[in-house]
């Protein structure tokens, strides 16, 4: 082996490649990246630009930090996804909006229609319990309680309901 042979680390999977090629070797991810902040060209494992200093390191982080914020959106986790959305929101900052920047828009879109869709079942099972449809409103609670505010106080208060209703009939 030529040890006279430059090498590039996967900022990914850290495995050493030729300067030559483009994509690693183990993981397929760019070896290189652009800066979003100055367009300068930066190895994939940098920390910072040396151009200007934007903090490209973060990018991989940020990628996971997405992953991770779609997939609790998928499961409703509203509250653990804008937590998420919040810091990578606040560390990447670049001048020139990127393909990150974007994906953080769409996180922050389907985010916005996660929490539409849990008030929608909220203001539902609202109405079940002002229209008095007690059992209705029970069935409707069980099978969407993990995406109910407050589904314990929600499950009491048509208990409670169910209780006066019984007793009112005796």
């Amino acid at each position: 082996m030529n040890m006279s042979v430059q090498r590039v680390r996967c900022g990914n999977c850290h495995v050493l490649n030729d300067t030559q090629q483009n994509f690693c070797t183990n993981c397929q991810r760019a070896l290189y990246t652009e800066c979003p902040n100055c367009s300068q060209r930066v190895l994939s494992d940098a920390i910072h630009c040396g151009n200007c200093g934007f903090a490209v390191g973060d990018r991989l982080w940020i990628e996971t930090s997405l992953e991770q914020c779609q997939e609790l959106l998928s499961k409703n986790n509203l509250r653990e996804a804008q937590k998420i959305l919040t810091r990578v929101e606040g560390v990447w900052r670049p001048q020139r909006p990127d393909a990150l920047v974007q994906k953080i828009e769409a996180c922050k879109a389907l985010a916005q229609r996660v929490k539409q869709e849990l008030k929608q079942k909220e203001n539902h099972l609202a109405q079940l319990i002002d229209k008095r449809l007690l059992y209705e409103a029970r069935q409707y609670l069980q099978s969407n309680d993990a995406d109910i505010a407050n589904s314990e106080m929600q499950r009491q208060l048509i208990e409670t309901g169910l209780s006066h209703a019984q007793e009112a009939l005796r």
